[in-house]
């Protein structure tokens, strides 16, 4: 089979995971390497011995030999890059959060329908094995009707000003950068939220940098989570139904194993395959999808993302976070 050829827009801490990543599978191929500054770009490209490089994402996208490009520039930047690489032709992989607001979601998304060409969301922690098996075990009623769900995840980083976490130009914060983790397996396991509530700190430069939300949907289910960068978290997530519960224990970036709770019974735990740093999982299903024809992902589909980017728009709106990039105040 063909090896699909990558692009790595981006050179940063992103950029390096995922390419590391990318080495482990067969089936990819890192091509070339685009930055807006040819020193980065060649700095980058002889760690990974990649044979283009661009000091430019104009010059990148229109003329590296590449099948997807995997955008790794900072939040704010999303949209740009992401329209930048879909006009020349090519696949987008999109590193989280897919956009700053649902509007440059819906813009992204539709772009990418126009021009018949793949694009996702690149939130890795929804395509392991461990995921794919809770989604699946959920669906058919392994804990009976789904009540409520309650996660967290975060971090301890001393305020830096100079940070793209603490920037607001930046799409800076606790929710957009690390919140999405609990928020989105919320969505994709209890559906769609229609009630929002949120309060959170606002720090100096006005990120939030605590959250905490309670979402409710159309059919009554709950759920609770929270988000920090400014202090730790238990890292973990669990999902609550009638016949039982499921805990997966943190940390979020290793899912390998779950707990279950029966109503009667002694706990069990499962245990699942999980390589390396996770991202491989993604990478192999975006792989299979353009070869396949495919322009949406089935496990992850525009609607979801779109689903998600809203749900984090009202829980803004709730908290009263604007970023300076939006040119007018959400709804």
């Amino acid at each position: 089979m063909q090896k699909i050829k990558w692009g790595i827009l981006g050179t940063g801490r992103m950029a390096e995971i995922f390419t590391t990543e990318l080495q482990y599978l067969p089936m990819a191929s890192v091509q070339a390497v685009g930055s807006r500054d040819i020193h980065k770009a060649n700095t980058f490209a002889d760690r990974f011995k990649i044979p283009e490089r661009f000091g430019s994402y104009e010059n990148f996208v229109r003329d590296a030999s590449v099948d997807v490009i995997y955008v790794a520039t900072p939040h704010s930047f999303h949209k740009e890059n992401t329209l930048l690489a879909l006009e020349a032709g090519k696949h987008v992989l999109c590193e989280k959060p897919f956009a700053i607001n649902f509007q440059e979601a819906d813009v992204m998304i539709q772009t990418a329908h126009h021009k018949g060409l793949f694009l996702m969301d690149a939130l890795w922690v929804h395509f392991t094995p461990l995921m794919q098996w809770l989604k699946m075990s959920v669906e058919e009623g392994y804990l009976g009707n789904l009540g409520m769900f309650s996660g967290a995840y975060g971090y301890a980083m001393a305020f830096d000003p100079s940070s793209r976490i603490f920037n607001p130009a930046l799409g800076g914060g606790a929710l957009l950068d690390v919140g999405i983790y609990p928020l989105s397996t919320s969505i994709r396991l209890l559906g769609i939220p229609e009630d929002v509530v949120a309060l959170a700190k606002r720090g100096n430069t006005g990120i939030d940098e605590r959250t905490g939300c309670v979402m409710k949907t159309g059919d009554g289910k709950i759920s609770v989570f929270y988000t920090a960068v400014i202090n730790q978290m238990p890292l973990d997530f669990t999902v609550m139904g009638e016949k039982g519960i499921i805990t997966v224990p943190g940390p979020w970036w290793h899912q390998d194993r779950l707990i279950i709770k029966p109503v009667s019974g002694n706990p069990q735990e499962k245990t699942f395959p999980f390589e390396h740093r996770g991202y491989g999982y993604m990478a192999q299903h975006v792989m299979m999808c353009i070869q396949n024809g495919v322009t949406e992902s089935p496990i992850l589909p525009h609607s979801q993302t779109l689903s998600i980017m809203n749900t984090m728009d009202k829980i803004r709106q709730a908290i009263g976070l604007t970023y300076p990039m939006e040119e007018k105040m959400l709804p």
